[in-house]
């Protein structure tokens, strides 16, 4: 399927599951709906209705984590040894990963734990796939049976390494 077709899929507001080399199968992604459809290349793409903003905040880099979470955080009147505290942190801990240093990064866990502690929930949320990954799915889609016998791109679970 051409990644074009791929793109308007997306930007009629579906979330890309599958693709085969003629169609794509695709899901409402909003939660709780679970209605999949498949659309063929060339065919009309219905719109989808989308919710209304649910209040999220879109985050693409560290930076933005740490600015909004520090932003909670003086937004609740807390100090960052208050949080700790209640997070189960060593003191310091949130103090050194609010600072504005791009090379202090916090592991994911003391990420979800802060943000938790905080009020909120780290959820990943289906968006469109960019243009690389459009490509690179168009491409791939006349070999997909060839992949599946090799153990390198197997995508059912099977693909661990057999010589241990």
């Amino acid at each position: 399927m051409d990644p074009k077709n791929l793109r308007e899929v997306q930007d009629a507001g579906w979330q890309i599951a599958s693709v085969k080399q003629d169609a794509c199968f695709v899901k409402c992604p909003s939660r709780g709906c679970g209605m999949m459809a498949r659309i063929r290349e060339g065919a009309n793409i219905p719109q989808r209705i989308r919710p209304a903003d649910v209040g999220e905040v879109r985050l693409e880099k560290y930076s933005d984590i740490r600015d909004t979470l520090r932003a909670r955080r003086k937004d609740l009147r807390l100090t960052s040894a208050e949080v700790e505290e209640v997070a189960g942190f060593t003191f310091g801990h949130i103090a050194k990963a609010e600072q504005d240093n791009p090379h202090r990064f916090i592991t994911l866990n003391t990420l979800i734990d802060w943000a938790n502690t905080l009020g909120y929930r780290v959820a990943l949320v289906p968006d469109t796939l960019p243009a690389v990954t459009l490509r690179a799915i168009s491409d791939t889609r006349g070999i997909e049976e060839q992949r599946g016998r090799h153990p390198k791109f197997r995508t059912d679970g099977r693909d661990k390494d057999r010589r241990a």
